[in-house]
């Protein structure tokens, strides 16, 4: 694969330093990024473009916590059988068009689709599951469902290596929706569709002052709307893979929970935890350079926490057709 190692090699240190920041906060100014990453501003800038142009970064997100503005998390994994490449592009077609279903991939492994829901109740999912299964069911050999409990966000510490802090925004847990008004959902929109958007610019777009547009997002903030600002990455581009893992527990408890999100925490290429009620317990989603890596992760896990994991499935996930954040 040529062409990937050719772009892989294109990011150096300083590229690297620059794509943690945007993780940890994409909506720093050029001058913040420069002072932390220690260039000059003018320098800062140029990288920036360049990896934008390059289309490394696919977008700048806003990370929204579904519990506090009134949504649950489902997601759907499908096994298929006779079917052909125009079946599966049907079939993400019309699962797309649904709105609340934000993120749809093709997985190579057990898996064969993953269709995640950030909707009003499981009930509204059930309804639109009703109709795939009328349109698919004989192309469907196999299917799951969870609800994701709650979940943790971790930074790219691949980015940086031994000197990355680890940072994990927690997501979900019981809901307790935050009251919104218009200007609210209209910044919040505004964000979601490209986190760097100006604060200016939002106010033009919104109709509203500069400084109630601020006070407007420090409140998303505070209040736990609004968990980070933060990246897409195009992982071909880097020379990576996109893993999930789906871990099954036995004898756990609280603390020995609490144990195993510690320790994801700190591993450099986990970088999202989930905890699901369904077949299993946890997924795992990770960055790494290959398939061999997954394998050595989960099983340094396995031998740390080998009386707490049963057993463990993982697959690649080779496609993502529709990605759609919280309120897009």
């Amino acid at each position: 694969m040529p062409g990937i190692a050719r772009d892989v090699a294109r990011l150096d240190a300083l590229d690297r330093r620059i794509l943690y920041q945007l993780d940890l906060d994409c909506r720093q100014s050029v001058p913040q990024i420069a002072k932390k990453v220690k260039a000059k501003k003018d320098t800062v800038a140029f990288r920036l473009r360049r990896i934008v142009n390059s289309k490394i970064i696919t977008k700048f997100i806003t990370e929204v916590d579904i519990a506090r503005v009134g949504r649950v998390g489902v997601k759907g994994y499908f096994q298929f059988q006779n079917y052909n490449e125009e079946m599966e592009h049907e079939f993400f077609e019309y699962a797309g068009s649904f709105r609340p279903i934000s993120w749809i991939v093709s997985g190579a492994g057990r898996w064969d689709a993953i269709i995640a829901y950030w909707g009003k109740s499981p009930f509204e999912f059930h309804q639109e599951y009703l109709k795939i299964m009328n349109k698919y069911s004989k192309y469907i050999v196999s299917k799951e469902f969870t609800m994701s409990m709650s979940w943790y966000w971790y930074n790219r510490k691949w980015l940086l290596g031994d000197e990355a802090v680890p940072v994990a925004t927690h997501h979900g847990g019981e809901p307790q929706p935050v009251k919104l008004d218009a200007l609210d959902h209209a910044v919040l929109q505004e964000l979601i569709a490209d986190a760097r958007t100006p604060v200016v610019e939002i106010a033009r777009k919104t109709k509203a002052s500069p400084q109630s547009v601020i006070n407007r997002i420090r409140r998303l903030k505070k209040e736990g709307v609004i968990k980070r600002f933060s990246i897409d990455l195009d992982y071909k581009k880097l020379g990576m893979i996109f893993c999930k893992t789906f871990v099954y527990l036995q004898n756990i408890n609280e603390k020995k929970l609490k144990e195993i999100d510690d320790y994801c925490l700190h591993q450099p290429n986990i970088f999202s935890l989930v905890h699901t009620l369904g077949p299993w317990d946890l997924e795992l989603e990770l960055e790494v350079n290959d398939f061999e890596q997954v394998t050595k992760i989960m099983n340094e896990l396995r031998n740390r926490f080998g009386d707490a994991i049963r057993n463990y499935e993982a697959i690649i996930i080779s496609k993502q057709t529709t990605v759609r954040h919280m309120g897009e």
